[in-house]
Formats: C-alpha cells, sequence, structure tokens
C-alpha cells in the first residue's frame, strides 16, 4: 500500500492548503511530539477505506481530516477517523470529479471537473453543505487552491470577483497565454504559489508571475499578462517561496532553480539527481529536496556561492520509494516528515484508504 500524498500541521491543528500556506513551504517549525527519538515508534492509529480515488491530501482543521476523492468530500474525525460527515455531489450522466481542497475562512473550496471544463465548489466546513460557486468555467486541468486573505487563486489569467467577494485571480491550463506568446503552445500548469504580492505558476517550460493588485490587459481578452516570464528549458513543478524575495522551482532536468521573485532572474540552482517534479519544503536557512530516488537532500537556501550546487548539506537514507508529492521534514531530526497535527502522520493511498499514525 504505497503512500503517495504527504502534507502537514502544525501544532495549532490546523492545515489549511497544500504546503500548509500560500507559499507552499511545507514546513512545521513548531512540532515537539515528533522528533528524533520518536518518529521511528510510530503506529497505525487508525484508517479508513472511503472506497474512492484517487485522494485529495488531507486538510486538518478543528479536530477534522478532510478529503476528497472522486465526486465525495469527506470530513473525518482526527482522534478516530470516524466519519463527521460526507458529501456526494455525483450526478450521471455529469458526474463531477473533485481536485485539491483548500479553506478560504469557514469555506472549504474544491476545484472539479466535469468532461473538458472545470469550476469551483465551496462546502460548509460543518455540516457538508456545498454550494456551486458558479460562473467560473475554465477549460481543466485546475488544481489546488492558493488561499490569502480574500485572495484565491486557483490555475488562467483571469481577474473576476466571485459570488462570495474577495477577488480570484483564475490561473488555468495557459491556453489562453497562447495569444501573446508567454511560453509557447498547449503548455499546462502547476498549482500557483502566493508571496507578497505576486502569484507565482510553472509551465512546461518556465515560470510566470502575476502581480496580485492589478492586472496589465493581454492580447487576448479578458486575460491578465504576467509581470514577467522565466524560460528555464524544462518541465517545472510546483513553484514554493524559498524567501520573502526568492521561490524554488523543482525541474524535470533534475535541478531545483532559484529565481528573484520581482524580475525572475535566475540566482542558483541546486543539482538533486533526481527527475520527479518533487516541490521543496522550505524552513529558515534550508532547502529539502525530494523526488524518484527516494532519498531526501538538503540544500542551503543562500545556495553555496556557485550558479549550481552539487553537493547537499545532508541526505537522508532512502525511504524505500519514489516521494512523490509534497514533504514535510524536521530539519533538527533529518526526518522526513508525512502529514503532521501535533505528532500525528495522516496519509492518503492510491487505494483510497485514509490513514492515521502517532508515536
Amino acid at each position: 500500500m504505497a503512500f503517495v500524498v504527504f502534507c502537514a500541521t502544525s501544532l495549532s491543528g490546523c492545515w489549511l492548503q497544500l504546503g500548509d500556506g500560500p507559499g507552499r513551504r511545507s514546513f512545521v517549525a513548531d512540532e515537539t511530539t515528533l522528533t528524533n527519538s520518536t518518529v521511528n515508534t510510530l503506529h497505525q492509529a487508525w484508517s479508513v477505506d472511503l472506497g474512492v480515488f484517487p485522494l485529495s491530501s488531507p486538510l486538518v482543521n478543528k479536530g477534522n481530516v478532510y478529503v476528497s476523492g472522486g465526486s465525495t468530500m469527506t470530513a473525518l474525525a482526527a482522534k478516530n477517523g470516524a466519519q463527521s460527515w460526507q458529501t456526494d455531489i455525483g450526478t450521471d450522466p455529469d458526474k463531477p470529479t473533485l481536485d485539491q481542497p483548500a479553506f478560504s475562512g469557514e469555506r472549504i473550496l474544491v476545484p472539479y471537473s466535469i468532461f473538458s471544463f472545470g469550476g469551483t465548489y465551496s462546502f460548509d466546513a460543518t455540516t457538508g453543505t456545498f454550494n456551486d460557486n458558479g460562473g467560473t468555467l475554465h477549460v481543466i486541468p485546475y488544481g489546488a487552491p492558493a488561499v490569502t486573505g480574500t485572495t484565491e487563486v486557483y490555475d488562467v489569467a483571469a481577474i473576476q470577483p466571485p459570488s462570495s467577494g474577495g477577488t480570484i485571480l483564475h490561473m488555468g491550463s495557459l491556453a489562453g497565454f497562447v495569444s501573446f506568446g508567454s511560453l509557447g503552445s498547449d503548455l499546462t500548469a502547476s498549482n500557483p504559489m502566493l508571496s507578497g504580492n505576486r502569484a507565482f505558476v510553472s509551465s512546461q517550460n518556465g515560470v510566470l508571475a502575476f502581480a496580485l493588485d492589478s492586472c496589465p490587459s493581454s492580447p487576448a481578452p479578458g486575460l491578465c499578462s504576467p509581470q514577467w516570464t522565466t524560460p528555464l528549458g524544462a518541465s517545472g513543478g510546483m513553484p514554493v517561496a524559498l524567501s520573502a524575495t526568492q521561490l524554488a522551482v523543482p525541474l524535470s532536468n533534475l535541478n531545483v532553480a532559484v529565481l528573484d521573485d520581482a524580475t525572475g532572474a535566475l540566482q542558483w540552482s541546486a543539482s538533486t539527481g533526481s527527475n520527479a517534479l518533487q516541490s521543496p519544503a522550505i524552513d529558515g536557512s534550508t532547502m529539502y529536496v525530494g523526488g524518484a530516488s527516494s532519498v531526501v537532500k538538503a540544500f542551503p537556501i543562500a545556495g553555496c556561492g556557485m550558479a549550481t550546487c552539487s553537493t547537499p548539506t545532508w541526505t537522508s537514507p532512502s525511504v524505500g520509494g519514489a516521494i512523490l508529492k509534497t514533504l514535510t521534514v524536521d530539519a533538527t531530526a533529518n526526518k522526513v516528515f508525512v502529514v503532521e497535527d501535533a505528532g500525528t502522520v495522516y496519509a492518503t493511498t492510491n487505494s483510497g484508504v485514509v490513514a492515521a499514525f502517532r508515536p
């Protein structure tokens, strides 16, 4: 039973979106229960077979674990896996497929797709009642929302107010970008990342940055021009906020590129030895990268004084399989932690099971 989704929460008991926050840093700064001496004592506390797959990365908030799969959104009690509620929005023949959820205030936002189009549902976190937000249909893929305040960023470049208030920057399959030739044609986008007043997304061969406080007009009506674009010559995964002024982008050419977030200028790159598009986890001084090589490598976020850093500061033992999704690490323990919530590790599997592990 291979674990295919990783995520974490802080001791406050909340992990509200993919990568924890809009910067996708995936780091637990104040975890004390899982340590170097206790991580090897983890045992399964509970598991629940939801009968739907693939499952999203779990969210954790106010004592519940939330996960989407197929046309179903489910809330489970974090303490024992008991079902708090489950909502199936499937209707034949137009049965939607739910993507990665994210909290926005008390709502759970869930992108969905039906055939070649996508939109967004919102669920009440307490009752599971859902609303079709409407008016946000785009060509899929859609992806995981990044949320900060009243700004909700999905994956096409068109800004419009959602029915619930605030601003949504829809960033989608990037097909609309072809009209002004930003990075090529028929591109697909990574999940978006937010840092400062910018939204970032990777495409097949580069990175685009968009200003959240303005929408420069593009040759394509209703779309926003990117603030900058940086071709990187390789497919890119989800960007991560490396610092207040930098972002890190995992690439299929075995590197992680570090860019200036204001200009897109390439500052340095880390040679990882793995071509999996694994987004790194970031703490205040170190970048941790997983991938197909089944190990985690650490690099200083300041770089090594050269254009390419080939030697990591440390390399973990093998975890026994490819690290395919966002990882979470504890720098003091030199351990890879999957989903943490005050000492609990949550994971979803490719067979539709949600499981919890505790020391």
